[in-house]
């Protein structure tokens, strides 16, 4: 992976495959929240803390942007990564991964 956002849009491509547009927005915008355990890639501390690792510089940065100015375990900073860059932003990450709406019969 080039950067956090391409892994994080990897995961969402993951996780949305099989689903119909509407229902990958559905997902994207209201059930993908990894602190429940809603996304594969992102439920076992192994995952976060690997992508939090690889990612720490980038993660820390966004953390700044947005004024979250409180320590965080890897855990959390994926989740925050995820939450911030994924999670609401269904047309967009759809619209990122090449996902286009189709006419359902």
């Amino acid at each position: 992976m080039k950067n956090l956002r391409d892994a994080l849009l990897c995961l969402a491509r993951e996780n949305i495959e099989g689903l119909t547009y509407q229902e990958a927005l559905y997902y994207l915008d209201n059930d993908a929240i990894p602190s429940d355990g809603n996304v594969s890639g992102l439920i076992y501390c192994s995952e976060t803390e690997e992508l939090a690792k690889k990612f720490h510089d980038e993660i820390i940065e966004l953390m700044e942007e947005l004024g979250v100015d409180r320590p965080l375990k890897l855990n959390d900073m994926a989740w925050f990564a995820w939450e911030a860059l994924i999670f609401g932003n269904g047309e967009r990450i759809l619209e990122d991964l090449g996902v286009e709406a189709k006419e359902e019969a």
